[in-house]
């Protein structure tokens, strides 16, 4: 196993430790994704395909981080506090949904020739 690969292996499993679904969702997920590329042969694929692992693997740092800002808001922020940001943000969708997207009347940017 290249350099290279085994370090991506060794990212994914390190990041699947705090992953929302664990680190045993995450290892079989990696196993099956590594097996389906073993065949590839060429540095250049090989380069490719370890951007696209590391790639993942920022994309799964995202969802940890995501998932740990939730459970931090959820936890320290008063509960009439969720209401309201809920009725605001339901408002908001009501009035962009009964305003026209292609009605530029109140459009305060110039008209474009």
């Amino acid at each position: 196993m290249l350099p290279l690969v085994r370090d991506v292996y060794k990212r994914v499993l390190v990041v699947g430790r705090d992953y929302p679904l664990g680190l045993d969702y995450v290892r079989e997920k990696a196993k099956a994704a590594f097996f389906d590329q073993a065949h590839l042969t060429a540095d250049s694929d090989i380069k490719r395909a370890v951007h696209y692992g590391r790639w993942k693997v920022k994309e799964m740092v995202g969802v940890i981080q995501l998932k740990k800002y939730r459970a931090m808001n959820q936890r320290y922020t008063p509960a009439d506090m969720h209401v309201l940001l809920r009725t605001l943000h339901e408002e908001a969708v009501a009035s962009l949904s009964k305003s026209d997207p292609l009605d530029r009347t109140n459009d305060p940017r110039p008209a474009s020739s």
